[in-house]
């Protein structure tokens, strides 16, 4: 499959309503470059109706910058989409749906939360819950567990676990529990994970919160982290996914983030050839429990397929968040 260009500038980066403005193309041209048949009519980048009726729900989680960002520019250009920006600064979130909205009249909102804060995350879920209600109540819900972190110095959340897991792996599990229910009542919903190509290859399941003299370093944070990201994703799918309600994962590439910036270096693509997730959730189809890797279907780490240690990290997931499901 040929890779995406959206055919947009590298000042894509900065966060200015230009940002948005190059990035929105038209749904007929977009439904091409990612190799999709439009089944709705194709719209512009220009006013839609508020009152039209909603046919899917976007939820990108950490959608102010970066990956996230891009994604839901490319989302709410879709035919009779609402989409739902999430981040965790509000100065950051109104910013990002007062520039989208300044481009694309579409039905755009946000919601404010610290991913690292488990309080926060079930007080996200009840207003997420209520915006997804308050939409047209067969509308499908895509969610995309975009927001991540890489952080170069061990600390913690406010419930004490290692904060690169804590947001890149015990939020997710939480967030996508609390709102299973609503998701699986609507038809056609689906749940994309996000992974990496850099996730590791074991689990210390005796110090998985990286605790022990000498134990953490920065890149072992993150790539245990995307390991495990994998294996609740395998996980979620054989437990709840189907058909008609998928459940995937994904490396979403090596994009020229202040993520990789921070751990890697730039030398990725730039943010405006990000489209691996659009890919995922505009796709009329998937495979329940697939792994991609440049929107193809790829193979994880072997740990993401090894069923007792994807019910030894559910159970942690339970027993750290509180939650069951």
């Amino acid at each position: 499959m040929k890779s995406i260009s959206l055919l947009v500038p590298s000042s894509l980066l900065l966060l200015s309503s230009s940002l948005f403005v190059s990035s929105f193309v038209i749904q007929s041209h977009t439904s091409s470059i990612l190799g999709l048949s439009a089944t709705s009519p194709s719209t512009g980048s220009g006013s839609r109706s508020s009152t039209r009726m909603v046919e899917k729900i976007y939820i990108v989680t950490g959608s102010t910058d970066g990956i996230g960002q891009h994604t839901a520019s490319n989302l709410i250009n879709t035919p009779d989409a609402k989409l739902l920006v999430h981040g965790r600064n509000p100065a950051k979130v109104a910013q990002t749906v007062q520039q989208l909205k300044s481009v694309n009249t579409g039905n755009i909102d946000g919601v404010v939360a610290d991913l690292a804060s488990f309080q926060d995350i079930r007080r996200l879920a009840k207003d997420l819950e209520e915006k997804v209600e308050a939409a047209s109540p067969d509308a499908p819900v895509v969610l995309i567990n975009n927001a991540g972190v890489f952080e170069t110095r061990r600390k913690e959340s406010p419930e004490g676990l290692e904060m690169t897991f804590a947001i890149n792996v015990a939020a997710p599990y939480l967030l996508t529990g609390l709102l299973l229910p609503i998701l699986r009542r609507r038809k056609n919903s689906r749940i994309i994970n996000i992974s990496s190509i850099s996730q590791g290859g074991s689990i210390p399941w005796d110090d998985l919160q990286l605790a022990l003299p000498g134990a953490y370093t920065d890149h072992r944070a993150y790539s245990l982290s995307k390991l495990c990201m994998a294996m609740l994703s395998m996980e979620q799918s054989s437990r709840f996914g189907s058909a008609e309600f998928p459940i995937v994962c994904c490396d979403p590439g090596t994009v020229n983030t202040k993520m990789l910036e921070a751990g890697w270096g730039m030398y990725g693509v730039d943010v405006s050839a990000a489209n691996d997730e659009t890919f995922l959730a505009l796709a009329p189809s998937l495979d329940n429990g697939s792994y991609f890797v440049g929107r193809m279907a790829r193979k994880a780490n072997a740990e993401a397929y090894d069923a007792k240690s994807r019910a030894r990290l559910w159970q942690h997931l339970e027993e750290v968040t509180g939650f069951a499901y």
